[in-house]
């Protein structure tokens, strides 16, 4: 019974730690689109705001299993999260690289 408790625990910290970092990697993008308004600023906080929603709702999916899914609709659930997530990486790592094709570095006087 305690190794259940363990791990519950260690996987409602590693929730609440993902979801931090989705948030500063949302507040990071953001101040990217702040200072340089580009195309790859844009998509990197598009990318990094669609993954945390998905990362919400496939929360909320997994709250809600035990109650109201089906085996087959929380397969589908969780395969359609985990490809909207991947795709909202892919939008935040094209603008990434879109970001650091267009990077001109200035000379610090």
């Amino acid at each position: 019974m305690n190794s259940i408790l363990d791990i519950d625990f260690l996987q409602a910290t590693l929730q609440i730690l993902y979801v931090f970092f989705e948030i500063l990697a949302i507040i990071a993008c953001g101040l990217l689109v702040k200072k340089s308004s580009s195309l790859g600023t844009i998509l990197m906080l598009i990318g990094a705001i669609s993954s945390f929603a998905t990362t919400i709702m496939r929360t909320i999916i997994f709250a809600l299993s035990d109650f109201l899914m089906d085996l087959d609709l929380f397969e589908l659930s969780l395969d359609t999260m985990f490809t909207l997530q991947a795709l909202s990486y892919g939008l935040l790592i094209i603008g990434l690289f879109i970001f650091a094709k267009n990077y001109t570095k200035v000379p610090v006087k």
